[in-house]
């Protein structure tokens, strides 16, 4: 019985891997959206001035300690969720959040990934052959891609093969 567990273990382990897009360093490097390298989006550690010279959006701004510190960030076409904020005693403010999820909204926003542009409303076409996940719950795809513990989804449309989410997670 034991054995049996572990080889369905390995063959759901083996199954997910399959479905998804790795990134090798390089490529995850190079990864931009709207033009900015997620690198230096990453980088604002959640300061707001930072971000908002970043993008020219106009940001919802909301932060809370429940149940760790957290900066939001929201906006017409994009959203940021910003975690694990580090409590400075001496300055008695919150600073170095990790991104942990952006979500572009809308097509006023492009992601650059793979040396292709993609936004909401493409065909998923545009990305060329790549392994997709299915969600036959929702007639749902995802193009997945991954490094370690972040990843970029990409979700589509079956009927019409149009992308309508692309979502950068941190998984911590």
């Amino acid at each position: 019985m034991k054995k049996l567990f572990i080889i369905l273990i390995t063959i759901i382990s083996i199954s997910c891997n399959s479905q998804t897009n790795n990134l090798t360093a390089y490529q995850y490097q190079n990864i931009k959206i709207q033009n900015i390298y997620l690198s230096d989006i990453l980088g604002t550690g959640g300061d707001s001035s930072s971000l908002q010279n970043l993008f020219s959006d106009n940001f919802t701004i909301e932060n809370g300690n429940e149940p760790g510190y957290w900066k939001q960030f929201e906006s017409s076409s994009m959203y940021c969720l910003f975690q694990n904020g580090v409590q400075d005693e001496f300055r008695n403010n919150v600073t170095d959040y990790q991104l942990t999820n952006l979500r572009i909204k809308d097509d006023s926003k492009t992601l650059f990934i793979n040396g292709l542009i993609v936004k909401i409303g493409d065909n998923i076409s545009v990305l060329g052959n790549v392994n997709t996940m299915n969600n036959p719950a929702t007639g749902e795809k995802k193009v997945v891609f991954r490094i370690g513990s972040e990843v970029i989804r990409i979700s589509y449309t079956t009927i019409t093969n149009t992308i309508t989410l692309i979502e950068y997670e941190f998984f911590n």
